[in-house]
């Protein structure tokens, strides 16, 4: 299920859904504890990391830190680090419809990189901001 933001997250997890797509701005952290009990039941979590609606910069460093802060901020919740890692996928933000082809192929890129960076981090078993 995509959900382009704030939501009644409680509710959508009680539905059964497998597989969620937020952006990070969706206020995620207020149902913590829901989405513990998401991810620990095998969902996942797509996190619309790379935003399609601002200025992207050329590398994942800024992307990276917002995505880490978040994160950051649901493991202060009680969230697991090490199952949030592993129960979370990235994705842009919002459709590529309409976008060029460069364009569309700049937000890949950054969503690889991204994911990559994720990746690299989680073997090494750490969230932390600016890591």
């Amino acid at each position: 299920m995509r959900v382009p933001g704030r939501a009644d997250w409680a509710a959508l997890f009680e539905t059964g859904i497998s597989v969620l797509c937020a952006p990070l701005d969706a206020g995620l952290e207020s149902s913590a504890v829901e989405l513990d009990g998401f991810l620990r039941r095998g969902g996942t979590v797509a996190w619309g990391a790379v935003p399609v609606d601002e200025p992207l910069g050329m590398g994942v460093d800024r992307l990276w830190r917002r995505l880490a802060s978040h994160w950051a901020s649901l493991v202060e919740e009680g969230l697991d680090p090490e199952l949030l890692r592993e129960r979370s996928l990235i994705t842009p933000a919002a459709s590529l419809a309409g976008f060029g082809i460069s364009q569309t192929e700049r937000v890949l890129r950054l969503t690889s990189e991204l994911s990559r960076r994720v990746y690299t981090h989680m073997a090494g078993g750490r969230i932390s901001v600016g890591a």
